[in-house]
């Protein structure tokens, strides 16, 4: 299917975890188990995972960052901004990270 842009996100051309869901890989999903704990998500009863402290979702981010596709990412951006920088917002993180957890909780593994 190729990289789905912010843009298609934005004009609800995509879901919400079809846009930050792409940005997942097995770094991606090892990371958030390990810093959230694999145990915690699949026991998590709130669809957006809000059972868990934010503070944990927001210190993982910089662990995803590094773990994502840079290139997917810088493409998926620029496409809506036109920019040739890759921007990064805790909320990206967030977002990316609890895609993640879903992955997590619906595949049963890591």
């Amino acid at each position: 299917m190729g990289t789905r842009t912010r843009s298609e996100y934005m004009a609800n051309l995509i879901s919400h975890d079809e846009y930050y869901g792409q940005f997942v890989n097995d770094a991606v999903k090892r990371v958030v188990a390990q810093f959230i704990g694999a145990d915690v998500i699949r026991v998590s009863s709130d669809p957006h995972f809000n059972d868990i402290a934010l503070c944990r979702w927001d210190a993982v981010t910089h662990l995803v960052r590094h773990a994502i596709d840079a290139t997917a990412w810088k493409f998926a951006q620029d496409t809506y901004s036109n920019r040739t920088k890759f921007y990064w917002s805790l909320s990206d993180g967030v977002c990316i990270a609890k895609a993640a957890a879903r992955m997590i909780q619906d595949e049963g593994t890591v």
